[in-house]
């Protein structure tokens, strides 16, 4: 089996509660041709008049690999020194599964991660990946 992320190509439009999916492509040709098909002809500007139709790149079998292969996703709290000052296990659920990572550099907590992980490969010396320096 081959574990090579394949790619679809889907045209969006609209926001919020007017979100949809117009359609999923093979190829991002095939989207882009849909996509200006309903936006009709851009002003000078560049901007669609009317609908918004915009192209996406979404990944086919989004976290199927990871799970067969016995990963969770986690959600890290590290110091700016690379001490880990939280990790839970994050449930699987709505648009914003994968992997994200947030910076700044207000409070004790520097980096949040949300990762693929096994919890031994978190802290294969602790129980709890609280102290551990990445």
């Amino acid at each position: 089996m081959s574990t090579d992320k394949l790619t679809i190509w889907v045209v969006e439009e609209g926001e919020y509660s007017d979100y949809r999916v117009v359609g999923v492509f093979s190829s991002q040709e095939n989207a882009q041709l849909i996509a200006d098909a309903f936006n009709g002809k851009r002003d000078p500007e560049g901007k669609y008049p009317g609908t918004n139709a915009t192209v996406a790149e979404w990944p086919l079998d989004p976290m199927v690999h990871e799970l067969r292969q016995g990963y969770a996703l986690y959600e890290l709290d590290m110091r700016e020194d690379g001490t880990v000052d939280g990790c839970s296990k994050e449930k699987l659920g709505g648009a914003d599964v994968g992997v994200r990572v947030m910076v700044w550099g207000r409070g004790k907590v520097a980096l949040r991660a949300c990762v693929w992980a096994a919890w031994g490969a978190l802290s294969p010396e602790a129980a709890e990946p609280q102290g551990t320096i990445f």
